[in-house]
C-alpha cells in the first residue's frame, strides 16, 4: 500500500485488525454492536505485552458501528512502519498506536426513532433507555477483552 507521501507501509494485512462485534447490555437488556480497529502488529507475537490506548469515536446520531469504518484506513496508515528508516514515521511524527472503538448509536426500541447520543433518556418517570450506561458498559467490555492501557492523566497546563 502506497502512502500519499511515498513511503511505503511495511507488509501489514488489515485481516483480523477491523472486527465487528457484540457484547451484552444489561442497562438496555439486549446485545449491542460496535466495531474495534486494532493498531498493526497488535497479533505479533513480538507485541503480546504491549497495553494500548483506546479512543472511542461517538458519532452522529442514529449511525452504526460501522458508519465510519472508512476512518480506520486513516489512523491504520499513520500506525504503520515504513519500510525506509531515514523517513521512519515513528522518528517522525508518528501516532502512538491505539485501538479504536466504534458504537452503535441506533435506537433499540421506541423511545427514539432516530438514534441517541450515547445519553441516558429516563423521561419523567426514570424508567427510560439508559444509552449513556451502556457505553460505559462497553468500555468495560474492551477493557476486559483487549490489551488496552491503564487510563492516565495529563496535565496541559501546568
Amino acid at each position: 500500500m502506497t502512502i500519499r507521501d511515498r513511503r511505503r507501509v511495511v507488509g501489514e494485512s488489515l485481516d483480523g485488525l477491523i472486527q465487528e462485534r457484540t457484547y451484552r447490555s444489561a442497562a438496555l437488556g439486549e446485545e449491542r454492536r460496535f466495531s474495534v480497529v486494532l493498531p498493526p502488529g497488535y497479533f505479533d507475537d513480538a507485541n503480546q505485552g504491549e497495553r494500548y490506548p483506546v479512543l472511542y469515536l461517538l458519532h452522529g446520531q442514529g449511525q452504526t458501528s460501522t458508519s465510519f469504518l472508512a476512518t480506520a484506513l486513516f489512523f491504520i496508515g499513520y500506525m504503520s512502519d515504513s519500510e525506509d528508516d531515514a523517513t521512519r514515521r515513528r522518528d517522525e511524527s508518528d501516532w502512538v498506536k491505539f485501538l479504536l472503538v466504534l458504537p452503535d448509536s441506533t435506537c433499540s426500541n421506541a423511545a427514539c426513532t432516530s438514534g441517541n447520543f450515547n445519553a441516558n433518556h429516563l423521561g419523567l418517570d426514570g424508567n427510560g433507555p439508559r444509552y449513556q450506561d451502556a457505553f460505559y458498559e462497553l468500555m468495560a467490555h474492551i477493557e476486559s477483552n483487549y490489551r488496552t492501557a491503564t487510563p492516565e492523566v495529563v496535565e496541559v497546563f501546568p
